[in-house]
């Protein structure tokens, strides 16, 4: 339950300290000013996505949050003697927390330069992997080294070219 409320505020403070950036065709966007000047190097708009079914979700976990508030607030009731009466309540069915975003990596702001935009992505999926939410992309292999053999016979052509 003190996961879901610390969740929560986490929802609550990432509405109450943003800038936002609508676009009514692409949807509502927004950044936190403190994060971007709290970086040394520079201060670089990190945008997020939010969009309705995502609201809802977020939506329905202060709903979870405030049933489980609920009930421990009937069970201390109860242990602590204040009623008799058992509330009734049951414990409310754990639901998964929601994202605070969408990923970002899947929603470009389209006011952003070209370089822009490719930086925006390069962040949101360095960040996206950082969280879980994507798996690192396979490394490419890497080219095998020549024999010693293979050395040498180029190490002679490159000679008899001189």
């Amino acid at each position: 339950m003190l996961a879901a409320v610390r969740h929560c505020q986490r929802i609550r403070n990432q509405y109450a300290h943003c800038h936002y950036g609508d676009q009514l065709r692409f949807g509502l966007f927004l950044t936190n000013l403190q994060d971007a000047a709290d970086k040394p190097e520079s201060f670089e708009y990190q945008w997020r996505h939010i969009d309705v079914p995502l609201l809802d979700q977020q939506e329905h976990y202060f709903l979870y949050t405030q049933k489980c508030l609920q009930f421990l607030l009937g069970e201390y009731r109860l242990k602590s003697g204040r009623t008799g009466v058992p509330h009734g309540s049951p414990w409310p069915t754990r639901r998964v927390p929601p994202l605070l975003h969408n990923p970002p990596s899947q929603h470009v702001p389209p006011w952003l330069s070209e370089d822009q935009k490719r930086r925006h992505i390069a962040l949101a999926l360095e960040w996206e992997y950082s969280v879980g939410l994507r798996g690192r992309p396979p490394k490419a292999p890497k080219a095998a080294k020549p024999s010693s053999r293979q050395r040498r016979e180029e190490a002679m052509r490159r000679k008899k070219k001189r």
